[in-house]
């Protein structure tokens, strides 16, 4: 009966020591690509762009990033494409935004090395904004455009699952606020999928 026990002992902890090592596999440089859905604001009441607006509800997105993992936090290098997008602010008027993102984010796993782990994330960087608009205003036309490389900076958070000591799947979302153009701010929202490979 005690020989049984000790072995039942032994196997645990062997089973819980292999287990550790496998875990361990989640640590080190990882590729990563993304991709979703972004809504941008540029502009309010008080800016120069005139009333806030939403460029577009479903504009796609897609990223990739390399980066590294060590227990609660991973730090990245990432870039973002966004597709073209364009509002139309009235039957004559109408804008088109075009963005890309280079970004350094870091991420704080709250319970890492289990199968579910939610996260925080805050990133900065650069983002090349293009804004091309047309506008009517009491019969007269005005074509614009602004080309800035802007400070930005991301907030956001989310879930990631863990389908093997390798690879996770990240579900977030991320708040980003891309500077100004003609001091109108530019904010968007952004929902996404993404995927995680260590090596």
């Amino acid at each position: 009966m005690k020989s049984k026990f000790l072995t039942g002992i032994s196997a645990a902890v062997l089973v819980l020591g292999l287990s550790g090592n496998a875990f361990a596999g989640c640590d080190g440089l990882y590729v990563g690509v993304r991709g979703g859905l972004i809504n941008h604001n540029i502009g309010d009441n008080s800016e120069n762009l005139g009333d806030r607006y939403d460029v577009d509800d479903n504009s796609l997105i897609a990223g990739i990033a390399l980066g590294y993992r060590y227990g609660y936090l991973r730090t990245e290098l990432e870039y973002t494409w966004r597709e073209k997008t364009e509002n139309k602010i009235s039957s004559s008027s109408k804008a088109e935004v075009e963005s890309d993102s280079y970004m350094w984010n870091v991420y704080l796993d709250l319970s890492p090395y289990t199968m579910f782990t939610p996260y925080l994330m805050a990133g900065i960087g650069m983002t090349n904004i293009d804004l091309n608009g047309r506008f009517v205003s009491a019969g007269t036309t005005q074509k614009t455009h602004y080309s800035e490389n802007n400070f930005t900076w991301a907030l956001g958070g989310g879930l990631s699952a863990q389908v093997t000591t390798r690879i996770n799947v990240d579900l977030g979302y991320r708040f980003w606020h891309m500077g100004d153009i003609e001091h109108a701010s530019v904010r968007a929202h952004e929902f996404y999928l993404g995927a995680r490979y260590v090596f």
